[in-house]
């Protein structure tokens, strides 16, 4: 994971990877509860948006010019990673999936594997 956090972040992610033995059980708790009871914290569903000139030389006057950047909570990264995993597991043991095909494929195994 990257060292650079959210400007919505209470905790740096820095803090996070130094103190990982403390955090690792309080993040676990955190996926097992969200898992188990099929929510998410909302307060980890916002999202600081930035917008981004798509390149250099652009009209910076021309909304379409940009793009919207948006920076989540380093937490909510985390559970997201924790929830592709399983998920990706889950598919490659359903009976449906197909090794050889290349196309159409969970787009999200690439992502984030």
């Amino acid at each position: 994971m990257p060292a650079k956090s959210s400007p919505l972040d209470n905790i740096p992610t820095s803090v996070l990877k130094t103190c990982a033995e403390t955090f690792a059980k309080l993040i676990t708790r955190l996926v097992t509860l969200s898992f188990n009871e099929g929510k998410f914290p909302d307060k980890y569903k916002t999202a600081s948006v930035t917008p981004l000139l798509k390149k250099q030389g652009l009209d910076t006057d021309s909304r379409g010019n940009y793009r919207p950047v948006s920076n989540l909570h380093t937490i909510s990264k985390i559970v997201e990673r924790v929830f592709m995993t399983r998920l990706v597991e889950h598919v490659k043991r359903s009976p449906n999936y197909n090794r050889f095909q290349s196309a159409y494929r969970l787009v999200l195994t690439y992502l984030y594997l």
